[in-house]
């Protein structure tokens, strides 16, 4: 079955890719100070929906920054691939609309850029990891829980089947989301350590905890150990630790 388009976060944003190809492309400069302009003049459509005799019967005003983050923007030109981005809002439902004008409205004011193709952004693949953190159910026995990590637009966990360690969670997805990673791990914690399961990973250690370094360089990806005989310095929070010590 293929993947949907497009790929979306958890918060139901999502970012694409707008490819071009060329032999001799404008320069960066150019086409960026050419979309502020398109920006400005194209920021709301008044969308006109016609019907017998081509009559309108009714209209519509769309804004972009409804359906759009940030603005359209370059992201690489170089190596014969040609690459506008745009950051998709969580609720965006003429979102191809506005893409398709804007590849319409590209290629003819730069002929020398094809439109090859639309796709998920790859920075999305470098802002979203996928980790296996082991967690004691109240029981003794030991489970693997997947955990999406995401770092961009918020630190955030997703993790998937948090039910089988406890009915007390609901069939579904759950997200933890705070202003780093390690916080968003200690709300995880918490919910768990209120159904008497714990999480078997350093992050989860009583005597560890992030540096302010850490947490502006890393968003708390990294914490490091009061008792520096216990855990190596700057150890990835999700790495397995035996020792379960609960606050």
């Amino acid at each position: 079955m293929p993947a949907k388009f497009p790929r979306k976060r958890h918060d139901g944003t999502f970012s694409v890719e707008i490819v071009f190809a060329s032999t001799a492309p404008p320069r960066r400069e150019e086409v960026e100070a050419w979309l502020q302009e398109w920006i400005s003049s194209n920021g709301v459509w008044i969308r006109e929906w016609r019907g017998a005799e081509d009559k309108v019967v009714q209209t519509e005003t769309l804004r972009l920054a409804e359906a759009f983050l940030s603005n359209p923007r370059p992201s690489r030109w170089d190596d014969g691939e040609y690459v506008v981005h745009l950051d998709g809002a969580s609720v965006a439902p003429f979102w191809k609309d506005w893409m398709v004008n804007l590849i319409g409205d590209v290629t003819a004011r730069f002929p020398a850029l094809t439109f090859q193709t639309a796709r998920d952004s790859q920075e999305l693949d470098a802002m979203t990891e996928v980790k296996t953190i082991e967690v004691i159910l109240a029981g003794g026995s030991g489970r693997a829980l997947s955990v999406e990590v995401a770092t961009s637009p918020h630190s955030s966990l997703l993790v998937r089947c948090l039910d089988a360690v406890s009915k007390t969670f609901e069939k579904r997805d759950h997200v933890f989301e705070d202003r780093d990673l390690f916080e968003a791990l200690t709300q995880l914690r918490s919910a768990l350590e209120a159904v008497g399961a714990g999480l078997l990973c350093q992050g989860a250690r009583r005597e560890v905890y992030p540096s302010g370094m850490s947490r502006s360089m890393s968003s708390g990806e990294r914490p490091t150990s009061i008792n520096w005989a216990a855990i190596p310095m700057e150890q990835p929070w999700w790495t397995f630790s035996a020792m379960l010590t609960l606050a």
